[in-house]
């Protein structure tokens, strides 16, 4: 007599298991002096643009700003941890004693926000 049938797993969960975890890049600016500064030469070549005077100057003006934007802006790379290393990060930071413990927010406000962005930053690698 024949056992029951195996079951074969579809080949979807074959495709989901082999991806590759999802990445995001964020630019932060350091100074909002310098990016008020780009966004001003950004205006001011559209200004030049439509009066059709000045603009190689608010042109140059914009490299030049957009330049001094590139230097004080910083590159994360972040990636996504898995269901997996979340739960370990949950259970490393459980809610602090006297803190009321919530079922959407099982976790400890001051210590895990930062356990979770330092372990889903990649670039630059974060403790």
């Amino acid at each position: 007599m024949a056992g029951p049938p195996k079951l074969k797993r579809p080949p979807t969960f074959d495709h989901l298991r082999k991806k590759a975890p999802l990445e995001r890049t964020v630019e932060i600016p350091l100074n909002d002096a310098v990016v008020a500064a780009y966004e001003a030469a950004q205006e001011a070549l559209r200004q030049a643009e439509l009066t059709k005077e000045g603009v190689e100057e608010a042109r140059a003006d914009l490299e030049a700003a957009r330049r001094a934007l590139e230097a004080e802006t910083v590159t994360l790379r972040f990636r996504a941890i898995g269901r997996k290393r979340y739960e370990e990060l949950l259970r490393a930071h459980p809610p602090a004693k006297g803190e009321a413990t919530d079922a959407d927010y099982p976790f400890d406000f001051d210590t895990f926000s930062v356990a979770l962005i330092a372990a889903s930053c990649v670039e630059p690698e974060m403790t």
